[in-house]
């Protein structure tokens, strides 16, 4: 007990501890710093009435259209190392408003964000949240900033079903918004008791975009077959089908490799190829190597390589740096920082491609025996050869 109290007294004196320009323009907060294994997370963002930040509308499912920039990680000095599931380039706005916590007659706006949607925060531990909103005012450019902490407590019982059940009846909530917020929260919490629930959201127009990241936290076998059957039976190309082939080639591995590469066979270009390329592995490194220097698709191979977590990919790539053309030396560049998370010396951008080369093939002939090899889904920090 005395531990969570001294826990929940250097949190708040972090938030207290913001300078007073932060208070005025706004303020992150959490409810409270303690959660159970399995409990939907948000972090609020306060904006009082005379706050120069616009308060008209917020994006609270994709906080960086809005221009807040949220980073999650177990590690309180490298947050940028944390794990979001959606790229900040994404911003797709999806028509909806997002202001559904506040009224446009009171003094001060409260939206939130769930950390959970974005961010792997699924394990108990200590947890940092890095948050950042930017706004341009006029010539001027606005900006608040906050780094809170928070513990998913592994003494205490798993978040229940029962607690869950007011995000179920929220689903048909006659409120646009609020059906939409109750749908993200249980995609990412995803407990196996709304399995049947959670299914049908391939089939419910409101719902389908969360469908993906549903089966994926769920992870069951009947979850998997669904994220299968999109990727086989949505559009190709769609959002929903590429967010399916990106969770089916991280959670099913070899297992759906098939799937993958018959949606690949289709459309190399939008991102199949990679996601049968990180499902594939090894095995997929000799097709790859015949695509790399044809000239159909030679850059969606080469950047393949990158995902496939091979140490075989690596001499392959290293034949690429000292391609004719810059494009493909510079993708095969990016697979290689990829592969091993290492970047050519500060100075490389300036040399030519055969300088490059001669850092990464050095590199490789001194530690590639021993060098850890990455997943692309792997986060971490970035080290010059």
């Amino acid at each position: 007990m005395k531990v969570r109290y001294s826990f929940l007294f250097l949190s708040l004196a972090i938030v207290s501890a913001l300078p007073t320009p932060a208070q005025t323009t706004g303020q992150f907060y959490l409810e409270k710093q303690v959660f159970s294994h399995g409990e939907p997370v948000f972090l609020y963002f306060r904006i009082p009435n005379q706050s120069p930040f616009s308060i008209a509308s917020n994006n609270t499912e994709q906080p960086m259209c809005s221009g807040v920039a949220i980073k999650v990680s177990s590690d309180s000095s490298a947050p940028s190392a944390s794990c979001p599931f959606l790229p900040d380039s994404l911003c797709v706005m999806n028509g909806q408003s997002a202001d559904s916590l506040s009224g446009p007659q009171q003094q001060t706006k409260i939206i939130r964000f769930l950390l959970n949607y974005q961010h792997k925060i699924n394990q108990p531990g200590e947890y940092w949240v890095d948050a950042d909103k930017r706004e341009r005012v006029g010539d001027a450019l606005v900006s608040t900033h906050a780094k809170l902490r928070f513990h998913i407590d592994p003494k205490t019982p798993r978040y229940s079903a029962e607690k869950l059940q007011v995000w179920i009846n929220r689903l048909k909530s006659p409120d646009i918004d609020s059906r939409l917020e109750a749908a993200r929260v249980l995609a990412s919490v995803a407990q196996p008791e709304f399995e049947d629930t959670l299914l049908q959201f391939a089939h419910d127009p409101d719902f389908l975009r969360y469908a993906p990241l549903a089966f994926h936290r769920l992870h069951t076998q009947r979850s998997l077959v669904a994220l299968a059957n999109m990727v086989r039976n949505s559009p190709i190309g769609s959002t929903e089908s590429l967010e399916a082939a990106h969770y089916l080639a991280e959670d099913g591995g070899k297992y759906w490799f098939p799937v993958l590469r018959g949606a690949a066979n289709q459309r190399p270009d939008v991102g199949y190829l990679l996601y049968a390329a990180e499902a594939g592995g090894d095995s997929i490194i000799a097709e790859l190597q015949s695509l790399a220097p044809g000239p159909d698709h030679h850059l969606e191979a080469v950047e393949a390589l990158g995902w496939t977590a091979s140490r075989q990919a690596i001499p392959i790539l290293l034949d690429q740096l000292e391609h004719t053309d810059s494009i493909t030396s510079d993708r095969a560049d990016e697979s290689l920082r990829t592969l091993t998370h290492r970047i050519p010396a500060a100075d490389s951008g300036n040399q030519d491609q055969h300088a490059r080369y001669l850092q990464w093939s050095n590199w490789w002939q001194r530690e590639g025996r021993n060098a850890v090899i990455f997943k692309p889904d792997d986060c971490g920090i970035e080290r010059p050869l």
